[in-house]
């Protein structure tokens, strides 16, 4: 089975990464503090014995850029994983061909026929709306399923972290392809109000 986890890099200047105990909320994954990635629970909790692997890494293209990127790598390393890296790297820029650019690096990394798993941790602001737009075509045009998307939240207090958490948010992935169903169906608009709610409570 091949298996792609995909996962921004944040720059160093931004997050400074240090491995910790995290609680996973509505996922069951390690939670020891030999792990620095999100992602990299979430391999470890995945990947069976025989699975191609292949790791997407976005990361934006910075003087101090690769000393998170190389954290990635040792993480993985540590796990003994056998993965193939591709490395997407964008500049730092929010500009619409940036972000359109980076939609079709996405999705010309996605393979068919796989199993994908995301990291919405990390990147800037306008990351997921790239990264869900891609997980879509993905599933509509290369025949994928998309397993999990996780997130890592980190609180602080004066500055200093004092938990960590990481939830599954793979539902708010799922509830665009409710709406998008929704919209193509011929019922009336209060039925169709009805139907999400109830749709939402699964």
């Amino acid at each position: 089975m091949k298996r792609i986890y995909i996962t921004a890099v944040p720059l160093p200047s931004n997050f400074p990464l240090n491995a910790s105990v995290v609680q996973c909320m509505n996922i069951q994954l390690p939670e020891d503090d030999s792990y620095t990635f999100p992602i990299s629970r979430l391999i470890a909790a995945t990947m069976q014995e025989g699975d191609e692997v292949l790791v997407v890494s976005v990361r934006q293209t910075n003087e101090s850029g690769d000393k998170n990127f190389n954290r990635l790598k040792k993480d993985l390393a540590d796990r003994q994983i056998p993965y193939e890296l591709k490395d997407i790297t964008t500049p730092e820029s929010q500009q619409k061909d940036f972000l359109i650019k980076l939609f079709y690096q996405l999705s010309e990394a996605l393979e068919e026929n796989c199993i994908i798993y995301a990291d919405a941790t990390f990147g800037t602001k306008t990351y997921p709306l790239v990264l869900f737009p891609a997980l879509h075509y993905a599933v509509k045009i290369k025949n994928c399923d998309v397993a999990n998307i996780i997130y890592q939240e980190q609180r602080r207090k004066d500055g200093k972290p004092i938990s960590t958490s990481i939830y599954d948010i793979t539902s708010i992935f799922l509830m665009d392809e409710v709406v998008n169903t929704l919209g193509f169906s011929g019922a009336a608009s209060a039925d169709k109000d009805a139907l999400l709610k109830s749709l939402m409570q699964l």
